[in-house]
Parts: C-alpha cells; sequence; structure tokens
C-alpha cells in the first residue's frame, strides 16, 4: 500500500522471472481511501488477493501497540511546538520500555525535522 513496498515487492517478484511494471496501475494514497469510506460507506478493494497477506494481532500486540499509541499522542504536543518531549517520563506514564520509547520518538523527531526542510 506503499510505494516503497511496491518497489520492493516489484523487484523480489522480478527476481523469479515475473514481469512487474515498475509503476503501480493504481495509486491511492490511505488518506483518500479512508475518505472515501467515511463518505461513500465503501470499502475498496484493490486486488482480490490482497486478504492473503493480512495478518491478525495477537490482543497483547494490541495492547502493546495501544500503549504506543498513548505514548505518541503524549509526545506529540511537545514535538510540534518544537521541544524534545521528556522521553522517559512519557515511557513511564504510557507504560512502554523506554528504549522502546526513545527508538520511536527519536525517529518521530527525525521524520518531523525531515518534513519541515
Amino acid at each position: 500500500m506503499t510505494d516503497l513496498g511496491y518497489h520492493k515487492m516489484q523487484l523480489l517478484l522480478n527476481k523469479c522471472g515475473l514481469t512487474i511494471a515498475e509503476e503501480p496501475e493504481i495509486r491511492v494514497h490511505l488518506f483518500m481511501i479512508n475518505l472515501i469510506k467515511d463518505i461513500l460507506g465503501k470499502t475498496i478493494k484493490f486486488h482480490p488477493y490482497d486478504k492473503l497477506f493480512d495478518i491478525k494481532s495477537s490482543p497483547a500486540e494490541d495492547r502493546v501497540l495501544a500503549k504506543i499509541n498513548h505514548l505518541l499522542q503524549m509526545a506529540l504536543p511537545a514535538i510540534n511546538a518544537g521541544k524534545d518531549p521528556d522521553i522517559e517520563a512519557l515511557a513511564k506514564q504510557a507504560g512502554v520500555d523506554p528504549e522502546i520509547a526513545r527508538e520511536i520518538i527519536g525517529k518521530t523527531l527525525e521524520r518531523v525535522k525531515k518534513l519541515k526542510k
């Protein structure tokens, strides 16, 4: 569902002898897919085989993801204000391992700085 993902899959399939176009036939950003779903109430299926790649998460994985999302929700106001968030305090408050929190928030800060340029 991303340009990078498509390109990597295209390279892998081409190595296996298939001829896959360098550019996808369909390109729709996730935002537009969600907008179509909200406005039209329809879920768009672009490829009949996409369900073969769905991975169901366990309840434990869902809980970890919820904690990480909570961590990011708390960190984003400081990040958006151009400040470095107190990662240790936020990790403790969200119940996330501090090392994981440093990695996630660090990557988020890098991405935001890159987007601002």
